[in-house]
């Protein structure tokens, strides 16, 4: 069985497979690396394993019979764990994406300490410095700053009128 006919059998687009056949604990360890994710005594970003990109395993050989012990897993639930965190990690990148774009559509011309502070905020969360959860909300509070800065002052009175 290919790769194609295995993920048309199960409904799954071929780069779900093996993030998924991970989650159902059905990957084997990479046969490069043995499992460590590293070749190599150093864990540094030049040793790590090209083959399974890090993670420490690979596909299986894909058979017939993973194909039905994939889908008794399914039917028994041990794939909802993983749907149920990959969906709450996109609702927060989504979340994310649109708080950035709201500051940087707010960010006037010549805010640079504001520019600033969002471009710090953005590169805390890209190296993990920084929740997802705790981005949004301080991307929010700098949205909130530049809209009521933005807001129009009362330039006129209305007595007198």
């Amino acid at each position: 069985m290919n790769l194609f006919s295995f993920s048309n059998s199960l409904g799954w687009k071929e780069p779900h497979i093996l993030p998924r056949l991970r989650a159902l604990e059905l990957s084997e360890p990479c046969a490069r690396c043995g499992g460590r994710g590293h070749v190599g005594f150093e864990r540094t970003p030049e040793t790590i394993c090209f083959k399974c990109r890090g993670h420490g395993d690979q596909l299986p050989k894909l058979t017939r019979k993973l194909c039905q012990e994939v889908a008794r897993r399914c039917v028994a639930g041990k794939l909802e764990p993983y749907l149920a965190e990959r969906k709450r990690r996109f609702e927060e990148a989504s979340t994310l994406r649109l708080a950035v774009a709201r500051c940087r559509a707010a960010l006037p011309e010549h805010a640079q300490g504001e520019r600033l502070e969002l471009y710090g905020i953005l590169r805390r969360l890209e190296s993990d410095e920084l929740e997802p959860a705790a981005g949004v909300v301080l991307l929010t509070a700098l949205h909130a700053r530049l809209a009521s800065d933005r807001a129009p002052a009362a330039c006129y009175s209305t007595e007198g009128r």
